[in-house]
């Protein structure tokens, strides 16, 4: 007798996560109203808040992806709260940041 064929079961593939590209804000903290837009030409990462109007600027890599924007944007929020500081320093590297266009 002769023994029935056994048919292999291909793996399945693992779809890869999407990551978020809309975050909450800690500012106003609106759900999803964070945008973030990389500019991988310029190597900028501008993140803006739709409901405050907050906005930030950062240099990025090729390796970049906008929850690295947002993580950096947060840890600088909170060291700015540490050191007791109410002024929004983001503004002077953002205009830091749009002289390097010209």
């Amino acid at each position: 007798m002769a023994r029935s064929k056994v048919k292999k079961v291909k793996p399945r593939k693992k779809k890869p996560v999407k990551l978020d590209k809309q975050f909450n804000c800690p500012f106003c903290s609106y759900k999803k109203s964070v945008d973030i837009k990389l500019h991988r030409s310029k190597g900028i990462g501008e993140l803006t808040c739709l409901k405050c109007g907050v906005k930030y600027a950062s240099q990025i890599t090729s390796l970049d992806e906008c929850i690295d924007v947002y993580s950096e944007w947060v840890d600088k929020c909170l060291d700015a709260n540490k050191k007791g500081c109410n002024e929004l320093f983001f503004n002077d590297e953002l205009a830091a940041l749009n002289n390097l266009d010209d």
